[in-house]
């Protein structure tokens, strides 16, 4: 991060100078590969750190994490959809207000999208609470309502109680279910071009070399406008040095 500041910093006095212009656009034309592929600078830079063997074994790991995850995390995504969907409406409404006449980032209305979202969640959450519960509740004493033994006695307190503690747990079981399915959907995606595509990989592993000693060079050459201590001899110990710029892009 404070590689990424200190960069931006020198980046804006020197925008103008046509070596850093040049760098500058050959970084965006890579970002736009990664973002293409799926891929994360980190990727590229781990390339052939790992064997096939292994690399083959963590995308089938993700298979097997989204094949499982997937039930738990589609029905429980299917109880939150409402609440998701009606927040970023109100919010995506607030920000096309909010940007209106703001000139800055904040003004334009970005930071308002999650205030709103929180705001409208939860308002939304308990309301939507009580309706899935009042709905549980419906339907139970539709199911029973012809039963008179004392099993249905019990099912038409035990189901709404049911309901009111279980659904909570459920639907954050489903939450983290989803999230960490679509985390292994973002890994299968990076793997499988790593794993069936070999030259592409091998292109950006080149392609990030290059870069790496374009950036370098452009550092030493004007250390002192991006407000480092000294020159960079080396960078090789500081394999995430590329990272930082292309991750704040």
């Amino acid at each position: 991060v404070e590689l990424s500041r200190r960069f931006a910093a020198g980046y804006d006095k020197l925008s103008d100078q046509p070596d850093v212009q040049e760098v500058f656009n050959e970084l965006s034309i890579y970002q736009d590969k990664l973002t293409a592929l799926h891929l994360k600078d980190q990727d590229v830079r781990t390339i052939g750190e790992y064997g096939k063997f292994r690399t083959f074994c963590r995308f089938l790991t993700h298979l097997i994490i989204v094949f499982f995850t997937f039930p738990v995390a589609t029905i429980g995504l299917a109880w939150v959809a409402p609440i998701v969907l009606i927040a970023t409406y109100k919010a995506k409404k607030e920000m096309k207000i909010a940007k209106a006449g703001a000139p800055t980032t904040k003004d334009k209305g970005l930071d308002v999208v999650a205030s709103k979202k929180v705001v409208v969640g939860g308002i939304l959450v308990p309301l939507f609470y009580v309706l899935y519960l009042g709905i549980g509740i419906l339907i139970a004493e539709l199911i029973l309502r012809n039963e008179t033994s004392k099993l249905a006695e019990v099912l038409r307190w035990a189901i709404p109680v049911g309901i009111a503690i279980g659904l909570p747990i459920y639907l954050k079981v489903g939450l983290h279910a989803g999230d960490k399915m679509r985390q292994s959907i973002q890994s299968i995606l990076r793997l499988q071009t790593i794993l069936f595509s070999s030259s592409v990989a091998t292109e950006l592993k080149n392609e990030r070399k290059k870069l790496h000693e374009k950036v370098l060079a452009l550092v030493n050459k004007h250390f002192h406008e991006f407000d480092f201590p000294e020159r960079v001899v080396n960078f090789e110990n500081e394999q995430k040095f590329l990272s930082s710029f292309t991750d704040s892009m």
